[in-house]
């Protein structure tokens, strides 16, 4: 049976008193978790103070755990499309400054998101993904220069669809450039379509566009995908849920990743405290899912 490294995504960790950090990291421990993800509100605070990575590095390696993957700042200003001048440069320094974090803690990939066209009306689709390719002709040689997998994501603005990603994919055909596939997020640009006011549908309203669809995100993605972020959803908007509480068919998921000829690492992107779930149950349905 191939089964893959699974990493966890603890975004507030570093908001915690040191005596709740030390007892979650343990409980992670205790139930087999071996990695977790490098967060954004993790690499937030970095930026802000340098020493912080050594601080979490020492706690994370006195827990037996470690960094597996990494996910760099998103939405808004930090997507890569952002197309307004000074402040997009300043966002492409701050993903090298964040790819260099990212080699310090001994991590293969770093996720991306390609940014949401809706935020932009004034601008073209074609305007926005030239934006996106000036990035990565920056991005793409520093992340070869240090042997990390820049993965684009998968979402729910246009730009972050399959097609797109196999368009920037083939003009970019270098092993430093892959895919991360997002369940929750191909989920509800599959079903959302059937619901009056899912999220695409609210992100699009008053823009002038109507949101796209698909239904075989996944397949489309395949060949490319790096790592991926698991989590379920009812198709409404991006729940964040543990998997099998949407309705995401997770056997026929878990059958095509397992054929991902590309595939490196599976992300829990549940958000187990605000789901009020334990520890035990996060690690125990990431276990059950790869025996599927």
């Amino acid at each position: 049976m191939k089964r893959f490294p699974v990493t966890f995504c603890l975004s507030h960790y570093l908001d915690y008193e040191p005596a709740m950090r030390s007892s979650l990291l343990q409980e992670f421990r205790d139930n087999g978790a071996e990695y977790l993800i490098l967060a954004p509100p993790m690499l937030y605070k970095i930026l802000e103070t340098p020493a912080v990575a050594d601080q979490l590095q020492q706690e994370i390696q006195a827990a037996g755990l470690s960094f597996m993957d990494a996910h760099g700042p998103f939405m808004g200003i930090t997507d890569l499309c952002y197309p307004e001048g000074k402040y997009s440069e300043m966002l492409l320094h701050r993903h090298l400054a964040c790819l260099n974090i990212a080699t310090d803690f001994g991590i293969k990939t770093y996720t991306l998101h390609s940014g949401g066209d809706f935020r932009f009306p004034a601008y073209t689709e074609a305007q926005l993904m030239d934006e996106i390719r000036r990035k990565l002709d920056v991005l793409l040689p520093e992340a070869e220069k240090r042997q990390i997998v820049i993965c684009l994501e998968n979402g729910m603005p246009k730009l972050c669809f399959p097609d797109r990603l196999l368009t920037l994919k083939n003009e970019y055909p270098t092993p430093y450039l892959g895919f991360c596939y997002d369940s929750g997020h191909a989920n509800v640009m599959d079903r959302g379509r059937e619901i009056p006011d899912s999220l695409p549908r609210r992100n699009y309203a008053g823009t002038g566009y109507e949101p796209e669809w698909e239904d075989r995100a996944l397949e489309k993605m395949l060949p490319h995908i790096v790592n991926c972020h698991l989590h379920d959803n009812n198709g409404y908007e991006d729940q964040h849920l543990l998997p099998g509480r949407g309705n995401i068919d997770w056997k026929h998921t878990m059958e095509l990743l397992k054929q991902a000829p590309r595939l490196e690492v599976i992300q829990s992107e549940v958000t187990f405290p605000r789901e009020k779930l334990s520890v035990r149950q996060l690690c125990e349905t990431f276990r059950k899912l790869q025996e599927m």
